[in-house]
């Protein structure tokens, strides 16, 4: 997952970096980066804490996944079209219920 979450970060502060956005993609790309720090941090903190305190490894992981979801729904939806959009709010609203739903057993 550190991997991946770098991967992602540096492809959004490269697009940051070279493009020329409008200042609504600029705050997208701020969401993104720090969405991605803290689900970052929150995994790590997860691995960390995973022998010693499981309850509470469990929901940071839980704080890391979703962090991180909604870093890649934002990128997505910085580059879709408006009228498609709404598949990324769909996608926030699966995502979140899936979220709660896991949290919850």
């Amino acid at each position: 997952m550190s991997i991946t979450v770098a991967t992602q970060t540096s492809a959004s502060v490269i697009v940051f970096h070279f493009g020329s956005q409008s200042s609504s993609t600029k705050v997208f790309l701020v969401c993104v980066v720090v969405s991605n720090l803290v689900g970052y941090l929150s995994s790590i903190i997860a691995v960390l804490l995973i022998h010693r305190k499981p309850q509470i490894a469990r929901v940071f992981g839980g704080i890391g996944s979703a962090a991180v979801t909604t870093g890649f729904l934002l990128m997505i939806a910085m580059f879709l079209p408006s009228y498609l959009v709404w598949i990324v709010g769909l996608a926030f609203v699966t995502f979140f219920f899936v979220l709660c739903l896991t949290l919850m057993l």
